[in-house]
């Protein structure tokens, strides 16, 4: 069977309200997605809702604010919640 596999790359600059976070800060479990946000010397768990899924990025409409401090699940590493 031949590779039907394609990659697509969306332009997520584009959108007004979203904000952008590394895809491997998203944990999904089901049909809900989260991220882990810095809350003092920790992270807490924070429901999003993902609008767009791109290949290493997704923009988010809703759960964290520009600034927040996410959780890369792939390190130890943290990245911080872009527009």
């Amino acid at each position: 069977m031949p590779d039907l596999s394609a990659a697509i790359d969306f332009d997520l600059s584009d959108r007004a309200k979203a904000l952008v976070v590394p895809r491997d800060a998203i944990v999904r479990e089901g049909d809900k997605t989260f991220v882990y946000r810095q809350a003092g010397t920790g992270f807490e768990k924070q429901a999003v809702h993902v609008s767009t899924w791109g290949d290493e990025e997704v923009a988010l409409d809703s759960g964290v604010a520009e600034g927040d401090i996410v959780k890369r699940r792939t390190s130890n590493e943290t990245s911080q919640v872009a527009k």
